[in-house]
């Protein structure tokens, strides 16, 4: 699909692809998801979200349920905001060193259509890997909150007191929080070479 745009230097349209925006997007989602360091991020924040079971004992001043969520969404920011920022820095600086920019750039793209691919790219990352970190979060809260349900009735009497919602829109707000940092770091990225 092609869209005209005017081109804001010489005042002539661009032919703008759908189509090649996708291939970049999808060929920088595939070289992200084979780099060791997302599936090392991946495994650690799963991890770290996982064990957030393991700290209950402790007490914090606040409820063990609200703990397991704050340990989790904490987890998801601090290697979520490392993924995103090593994976878009090592993908756009890596095409850059090993010459394929040039070699695609050489083609009918744009470098706005390469850039914001690359940005997409990570950006579908980085989704997945909210996703994944959100369901295993809402799986351990709801795991826990059952099990205490079980063991303390009287205090359940309005029924859950965790609101599964606001917890996977509190997933998707990280994930567009994540995608503001990718396009600043691609932002930057660019300028620098």
């Amino acid at each position: 699909m092609n869209t005209t745009f005017p081109f804001p230097l010489s005042g002539r349209s661009v032919p703008f692809s759908l189509g090649r925006l996708g291939i970049v997007a999808g060929n920088t989602f595939l070289e992200a998801v084979r780099q060791k360091l997302f599936n090392f991020l991946l495994l650690l924040a799963v991890a770290l979200v996982a064990s957030a079971q393991l700290f209950r004992e402790f007490n914090f001043g606040s409820s063990e349920l609200k703990f397991i969520s704050d340990f989790g969404f904490g987890a998801m920011v601090f290697f979520g905001s490392t993924l995103t920022i090593a994976a878009t820095a090592q993908l756009f600086f890596s095409e850059i060193e090993n010459r394929t920019a040039l070699t695609i750039l050489a083609k009918p793209i744009w470098r706005t259509e390469f850039i914001f691919g690359k940005f997409l790219g990570v950006f579908a990352v980085v989704g997945v890997f909210c996703a994944l970190t959100t369901m295993l979060l809402l799986a351990l809260l709801y795991h826990r909150e059952t099990s205490l349900m079980t063991a303390n009735p009287e205090a359940f009497e309005g029924g859950r007191i965790i609101h599964y919602g606001d917890l996977v829109l509190m997933g998707v707000l990280q994930w567009l929080k994540f995608g503001v940092l990718a396009a600043i770091t691609l932002l930057i990225a660019s300028f620098s070479n």
